[in-house]
């Protein structure tokens, strides 16, 4: 299950619109361009520099790989870019970078055209700006930050799933903020797990953990996930590399302490209904190796809690999510 939006690239606003995933666990613009060869692109909408008012070559190559191996490439090209252009309140940034792959792999079955990265300039490909930041050195936000509300859905396909506000925070659906924590890296959107517990299972620590609202499921140590996967009677299937439990089972919150605060993630959140009746434990052990993050809080963490991403002041917040 992905979270997706709607962006459009070029001028006029709308003409070339895709659907993308708003990732803020990268820091990447790409879209398949016109002439991309490769199968994962034939069913995909692709960008046509010659339709767009704007559009600027750059020259340069890039080639980006993801942690799942899925990878893109093409040529980086510049044009303004548009978050919901069928939106009043869409937000247009000029003269941002972004790839025209023509070669995708590991795309072929994903419905979206394209990704969006909304982390950090330090973790960028060809250290491109990404589109927030742009916006923020531009004075073109109220406020330099954005909020992700994650709507609780099952396993569908074209359902209204969520929210992303763009200079400032959604008070809508969204409680007051409990707390803000520092972030340990200005990469991704990382900041530092004191300690996990689950019914009589509890563990403390020094963890990095980051915000990522690209990933669908909780990954975390290997060990530490197999004892809450055991505390809540799931079962991990080799085969299928997931924890499976019973749809009709009750297991208490799985809290999360983070700084000061335990932040619990009820049984709706962490239990995925998938449509063959069968259920999941939405976390899975997570495989290091020695650098980058130790947990990634993805969906289940974010449709539990609103994530105030400030990248002005470097640092996440987190508010109960209506």
């Amino acid at each position: 299950m992905e979270y997706a939006g709607n962006i459009s690239l070029g001028l006029p606003i709308g003409k070339q619109t895709f659907l993308v995933i708003l990732d803020t666990g990268s820091s990447n613009v790409w879209i398949p361009e016109m002439n991309c060869a490769s199968i994962d692109c034939l069913e995909k909408n692709r960008f046509n520099p010659s339709l767009s008012e704007t559009y600027q070559e750059d020259g340069r190559n890039w080639f980006i790989k993801y942690s799942d191996g899925s990878n893109a490439q093409g040529l980086l090209g510049q044009d303004y870019i548009t978050f919901e252009p069928n939106m009043n309140d869409s937000l247009t940034i000029p003269n941002i970078t972004f790839g025209l792959a023509r070669k995708l792999s590991g795309f072929k079955d994903n419905p979206v055209d394209g990704i969006v990265g909304l982390a950090f300039t330090s973790i960028a490909v060809n250290g491109v700006t990404p589109p927030l930041i742009a916006a923020i050195n531009q004075n073109i936000l109220q406020s330099p930050l954005f909020t992700v509300w994650f709507g609780h859905q099952d396993a569908r396909e074209n359902v209204f799933g969520g929210i992303f506000t763009y200079g400032a925070i959604d008070n809508v659906n969204c409680e007051d903020v409990i707390d803000y924590e520092p972030l340990s890296s200005a990469t991704f959107w990382q900041f530092r797990l004191r300690g996990v517990k689950v019914d009589d299972y509890s563990i403390a620590g020094t963890w990095e953990a980051i915000s990522d609202t690209g990933t669908s499921l909780i990954g975390g140590p290997a060990a530490v996930v197999n004892r809450l996967g055991a505390a809540v009677k799931a079962k991990y299937n080799q085969d299928e590399e997931m924890f499976f439990i019973e749809c009709d089972a009750e297991p208490p919150p799985v809290a999360l302490i983070i700084g000061s605060h335990e932040y619990n993630i009820q049984l709706e959140n962490y239990i995925a209904v998938f449509e063959n009746n069968t259920c999941i434990f939405s976390f899975f052990p997570l495989e290091g190796d020695g650098f980058g993050p130790t947990w990634i809080f993805g969906a289940p963490f974010i449709r539990q809690y609103c994530q105030i991403y400030d990248i002005g002041k470097e640092r996440i917040g987190f508010a109960l999510a209506k």
